[in-house]
């Protein structure tokens, strides 16, 4: 039979669901089985029995590893693979090699590859003619006879693509045009090749990405933890994904069980801190002061340490009875050496310098003492004088004796009842010296740290003390952290984690473009590079996201802000946007219950983005009588799809099918660089449709897209 033809297909996905199934049926018996096993191990359990404690150890570790297999073998039971390579290593003959979310090997035999292999990146990377990869053994040439993509659902088999019979760009339009639940969920079988470079990137290595709205950052960030924990064979709580807010987190976990991993950490970044911190729920949230976000605040705070380190532990030599034990200088080489150790431990290790020192040198300086004092009894002329050097003598070697046993703990007290909130005020004393604006942030925040209320900024300020003074063990919980949405952070942010996460890896991905927090945001990626070692920066520009209708819509508001990184779509035409004024807010409102009825897809989304969150809740209250709808909020922790309303700034990383943009006028947006970015970020959010309302007058943000666009 011909390897390439549709009747093979049939017959292969035909014989795959079948040890699929068998696999399910075999799994599913010896899982029950355990599971009653364990819990009867478990009724007779008691701390003596070292026996029963080990078969609990070995069967409930056999029991994840059943559930894991049950798991990926019911996704592989609807779509077992979504790809094939026919590839023929040097001198071997052509194998196909069929690619999918999770490995099926059943009866010793490899059915289907898991994406994460090494082999499996012919697919993403390769096109059919000589082709290699790099495996565990060094790089494997051959030629690659056929690339082929699938559609799988519910075990059929609906269609089948060749790479050389349809462009990549074809082949993503056909699946861009699904819904939005869809492309995020089936994402994995059109992987383009800048994206699979990012995500296979070397583990030790630091990845920065640029990625224009729709290049498919999120994506590529859960991609390489599971390709990470796949290829490393790690322990998934040891990955933790940083996002802006809950419901962002909410929205991109639905992810993770379809890539093999549903254990990683998810947070943001203020309960991060908070938790490493030690602090409890007496902590309040104070609303962000912009200046400490940025890289001068960060900058200061760096060197406030570095000057308390000196004139702690570097100003004098520790000396015993006029002897030098250990000298500034071999203290600070110490420090120097060791800069990523708390401050506590290094004090500790030339603690334990000095205590050594002692123990060695001390006879030898008692001896001297001695000596010293002998010389001088060879003068004294009378018995009372000889009386009073003699108690001299053994005053001044119980004196020594005594120094001798506290100098240790002298030098550790250098440190005693400091801590990162006084060192914290200590700094903002020093730095109200500044003056003028400086000094009226500094002021403020301390009356806050007094009474416990702290910004995201003032966390990572005492984050980064307490990390540099102690140890810290929460710090060793994480191998690598993702940083999704970037740009909402300041400098002070990643001057923190790089610095309180030495041991860790980041992946840190976002859109300079998309900062529309101003001052508390990134601006630039330069700012950040010099903190973490080994980067790998890539840009991605290609939207995968945008019809070019939309693009071109947006990149024209791009220009204002200047950014450098303008939206290149896939070739995907659709809808023109939609354009119009409105009388008033309940025309507005009239007009945009029309666009929602009239083009909602049952199984769509449709987001309906105001400017802020006050002109959300007058349009949900609006809207309610009408329709069934949902309102994201500072408290809405899961995103439910269907049709919501919301501020702008809620919705960044989130896409929808529909957006409708509720008045786009003059009154609501300005013409400064922030508010250029929320509305790029609001245009953005649509995949298929675009509809712009606006009462009165328009916002000139939009003057160029309007004179380029006669038909809107």
């Amino acid at each position: 039979m011909n390897t390439k033809s549709r009747e093979y297909e049939e017959n292969w996905l035909s014989y795959v669901l079948g040890k699929v199934r068998k696999a399910i049926s075999e799994a599913s018996v010896q899982k029950e089985e355990l599971d009653r096993q364990i819990d009867e191990w478990l009724k007779a359990y008691n701390d003596e029995n070292v026996e029963l404690y080990m078969q609990l150890v070995v069967g409930t570790d056999r029991q994840e590893g059943l559930a894991k297999l049950l798991r990926v073998y019911r996704n592989a039971e609807n779509s077992p693979y979504f790809g094939r390579v026919d590839f023929a290593e040097t001198g071997e003959v052509e194998k196909q090699i069929y690619i999918g979310r999770g490995g099926v090997i059943e009866d010793n035999e490899v059915l289907v590859v898991d994406w994460r292999t090494p082999i499996a990146n012919l697919y993403y990377d390769a096109q059919p003619g000589h082709a290699s990869y790099i495996s565990p053994d060094g790089e494997i040439d051959g030629e690659m006879g056929l690339k082929r993509t699938y559609s799988i659902k519910n075990g059929k088999l609906s269609d089948y693509y060749d790479a050389d019979l349809i462009t990549n760009d074809a082949l993503l339009q056909e699946y861009l045009a699904k819904n939005a639940d869809v492309v995020l969920h089936d994402i994995v079988a059109t992987i383009q090749s800048d994206q699979n470079e990012i995500i296979r990137a070397e583990p030790w290595r630091n990845v920065i990405v640029q990625g224009v709205a729709g290049s498919g950052k999120t994506t590529v960030a859960l991609h390489r933890i599971s390709y990470l924990i796949f290829n490393a064979d790690a322990k998934e709580n040891r990955y933790c994904i940083l996002g802006t807010n809950r419901m962002f987190l909410n929205y991109i976990s639905g992810m993770l069980p379809d890539l093999g991993v549903e254990s990683v950490r998810q947070s943001v970044l203020r309960e991060l801190l908070l938790y490493i911190l030690f602090y409890g729920a007496d902590a309040q949230e104070a609303e962000v002061i912009p200046e400490k976000s940025t890289m001068d605040f960060a900058q200061a705070l760096c060197q406030y340490a570095d000057r308390f380190e000196k004139e702690v532990f570097l100003c004098e030599d520790v000396v015993l009875a006029g002897q030098t034990l250990v000298s500034c200088a071999e203290i600070a080489d110490n420090f120097a050496l060791r800069p990523h150790v708390a401050m506590r431990e290094r004090a500790d290790t030339m603690a334990r310098l000095i205590d050594h020192r002692v123990k060695t040198q001390l006879e030898g300086i008692l001896a001297a003492i001695e000596t010293d004092f002998e010389r001088r009894s060879t003068d004294v002329q009378t018995r009372q004088e000889r009386n009073l050097l003699l108690d001299e003598k053994y005053a001044r070697l119980q004196q020594v004796r005594t120094q001798a046993k506290s100098i240790k703990r002298v030098f550790l007290n250098r440190l005693k009842k400091v801590n990162e909130t006084k060192l914290y005020l200590s700094f903002l004393e020093q730095y109200a010296e500044r003056g003028g604006k400086e000094a009226a942030v500094a002021k403020q925040t301390s009356r806050r740290i007094r009474k416990k209320s702290y910004d995201l900024y003032d966390l990572c300020a005492l984050a980064y003390l307490s990390c540099w003074l102690e140890t810290n063990v929460r710090t060793k919980e994480y191998d690598h952290i993702v940083i999704d949405e970037a740009q909402d952070f300041g400098p002070m942010a990643f001057m923190t984690l790089s610095s309180c996460f030495p041991d860790a890896r980041f992946t840190i991905l976002g859109d300079i473009a998309q900062n529309i927090h101003g001052e508390s945001g990134l601006s630039s990626w330069d700012e950040i590079f010099p903190m973490f070692p080994a980067v790998f920066f890539r840009a991605l520009t290609k939207s995968y996201r945008n019809t070019i209708e939309i693009a071109e819509f947006a990149n024209r508001v791009l220009d204002k802000i200047g950014t450098g990184y303008e939206i290149m779509p896939v070739v995907r035409h659709g809808r023109i946007v939609r354009f119009e004024s409105a009388d008033s807010f309940s025309d507005c409102v009239e007009k945009t219950r029309q666009a929602i009825t009239g083009t909602m897809h049952p199984d769509g989304s449709c987001a309906v983005i105001c400017s802020d969150i006050g002109q959300a809740r007058s349009v949900y209250t609006a809207l309610t009588p009408y329709m069934q709808l949902h309102l994201i909020d500072d408290d809405t922790s899961l995103y439910t799809g269907g049709v919501v309303v919301a501020p702008v700034t809620l919705v960044k990383g989130l896409e929808f099918d529909t957006v409708i943009l509720f008045d786009a006028s003059a009154a609501y947006w300005n013409t400064d660089p922030a508010s250029a970015k929320r509305l790029y970020v609001a245009l953005t959010r649509a995949l298929h449709e675009l509809n712009i309302f606006y009462t009165e007058k328009p916002t000139s943000l939009l003057s160029p897209v309007l004179s380029t666009k006669k038909d809107i």
